[in-house]
């Protein structure tokens, strides 16, 4: 097993519970093997449980201190005032364009313009949204003229 000061084994011990990383994540960031890290798991089972338990409390103290959205609240809230969010997506959209212009060459610009434009044009109403409009079928209809396509059946 290896060797931790007070401070380190805290410290790790908080990454682990608070599930930080995956297992090979957290042995590369402390220089642990996975093996080890396995055993400090095992052997500090109970101070982990204590400090999730620790953890989890305050993340409900925190919904407690900001309060829970009622449905009275959601009015007041820009996301789901829909000219809000459009004037917010604008306001983005403007400085992309503005940045776009001063260098066209800039494909991650142009790349997030177009994500902003998609995203107000869905917000209008514009954009069908995924899995809505016409789906395949195994049959299709082919109209020619002057022939009856019923008599070639």
């Amino acid at each position: 097993m290896v060797k931790l000061s007070a401070a380190d084994r805290l410290t790790l011990l908080n990454a682990i519970a608070g599930r930080e990383g995956t297992a090979s994540q957290i042995s590369k960031w402390y220089g642990i093997p996975i093996p080890a890290l396995r055993q400090f798991v095992k052997a500090n089972k109970e101070d982990l449980e204590r400090i999730r338990d620790e953890l989890e409390a305050n993340e409900r103290d925190e919904i407690t201190k900001t309060g829970d959205i009622q449905v009275a609240d959601l009015d007041s809230m820009w996301i789901t005032q829909k000219p809000a969010r459009i004037m917010r997506i604008q306001n983005i959209a403007d400085l992309l364009y503005e940045e776009a212009k001063r260098d066209p060459t800039d494909t991650t610009v142009l790349r997030e313009l177009r994500s902003y434009l998609a995203l107000v044009a869905n917000e209008l109403g514009q954009l069908l949204h995924r899995g809505a409009g016409e789906s395949g079928t195994d049959s299709m209809s082919v109209d020619i003229q002057g022939v009856d396509m019923e008599k070639l059946r």
